[in-house]
């Protein structure tokens, strides 16, 4: 017994749903990350919240997923729901310096300016060439 999800779309030729019947749940969380990515694009942020959502659903340990949710929600101006996603991915993936970049961001957004410069060292000794992590590490060092 295989376990099938199914993803929604819309025709060329309204109203009329349509769905892909999508057996493998990685290609599944793939398609609704992005389709997220998309809407996030088109300006559509509550939309793709909704869609990493539903991947996560899916796949709680899709750390894309997580990061995009996070991402998402900082962009809805949400810092405090967002520090949850990010944490969770670098509970996941103790190294993923792009997940501390956003994380930092994070809690300079939320005023926690200590824990963020903290954070932002950890991901420097990650990856010291991301300019922009360097460059935000500065900036919460008032430097």
């Amino acid at each position: 017994l295989s376990l099938c999800f199914f993803l929604p779309f819309s025709l060329p030729f309204p109203p009329f749903p349509a769905f892909i019947l999508i057996e493998d749940k990685v290609e599944h969380v793939r398609r609704l990350n992005g389709a997220g990515r998309a809407a996030r694009g088109a300006g559509d942020a509550e939309k793709a919240k909704r869609l990493y959502e539903y991947g996560l659903a899916i796949n709680p340990h899709c750390v894309t997923c997580l990061k995009n949710l996070g991402e998402v929600l900082m962009s809805m101006d949400r810092p405090s729901e967002a520090e949850v996603p990010f944490r969770r991915a670098l509970e996941l993936t103790p190294r993923d310096s792009d997940a501390m970049y956003n994380l930092g961001g994070t809690l300079k957004a939320l005023g926690r300016v200590e824990e963020a410069v903290n954070v932002y060292y950890q991901a420097v000794e990650i990856n010291d060439d991301d300019w922009e992590l360097c460059y935000n590490l500065g900036v919460a060092l008032g430097k």
